[in-house]
């Protein structure tokens, strides 16, 4: 059966998102996301798909 997300659902799901990315949680940042996120960044036009290569943004992202 599939979830029905309310608007604070999504909102306390952001929230949360957020926390995880500034303390630089992998596991946790990833467990808010679908099994294969999309991501697109804009202006630059930029694109990235999937588990692993979401992963691999993240551990990028959290080394520097």
């Amino acid at each position: 059966m599939t979830r029905e997300w309310t608007a604070l659902d999504m909102a306390k799901l952001d929230n949360q998102h957020a926390e995880l990315e500034a303390l630089c949680d992998l596991e946790g940042v990833l467990a808010t996301l679908v099994p294969e996120p999309h991501y697109e960044f804009w202006p630059m036009g930029l694109q990235m798909s999937g588990g692993k290569i979401v992963r691999r943004y993240y551990e990028q992202l959290f080394a520097q």
